[in-house]
């Protein structure tokens, strides 16, 4: 096998060299660009999901846009008690017959996403520019890491 690696935004990607070829394509300014996947078209999924009971950003108000952001923040928060309630994290409680069960983790970060997806969808943030975001958060931890951060 032909391994190789590249950095894209932050993230180093190795593996077999054909596979790497088909996910990247072009090359504008040496900077490789990722071809759309099926991930951005999950996430364009779910904002029209959404926009069917969410009024469009350019039609609701400042508080109208506020309050839809509140409601999916305190549903990410539940989400995130339910995944909570999936670990054995109380300090009192016998956890020796305890079973990971990694699909009801998998529902609940799936869940999580959906709301954090929503609210990127109500605030009009395309999934190029939020996927983006998190590459470039991502390129700064990895600085961090290697400055012994």
């Amino acid at each position: 096998m032909n391994n190789k690696t590249v950095k894209y935004k932050g993230l180093k990607i190795t593996g077999d060299a054909n596979k790497i070829d088909e996910l990247l394509y072009g090359k504008e300014n040496n900077e490789f660009k990722v071809k759309e996947s099926e991930v951005f078209d999950i996430v364009r999924d779910l904002y029209k999901f959404n926009s069917r009971f969410i009024p469009a950003r350019k039609d609701m108000t400042i508080a109208e846009t506020t309050q839809w952001i509140k409601q999916f923040i305190i549903c990410i928060h539940d989400e995130l008690s339910e995944l909570l309630e999936e670990l054995p994290w109380k300090h009192w409680k016998d956890y020796s017959d305890y079973k990971m069960n990694l699909n009801n983790i998998k529902g609940e970060i799936a869940d999580i996403l959906i709301f954090t997806f929503g609210i990127c969808g109500i605030l009009d943030i395309s999934p190029e520019e939020i996927f983006a975001e998190i590459a470039k958060k991502n390129e700064v931890n990895n600085e961090r890491q290697e400055r012994g951060y």
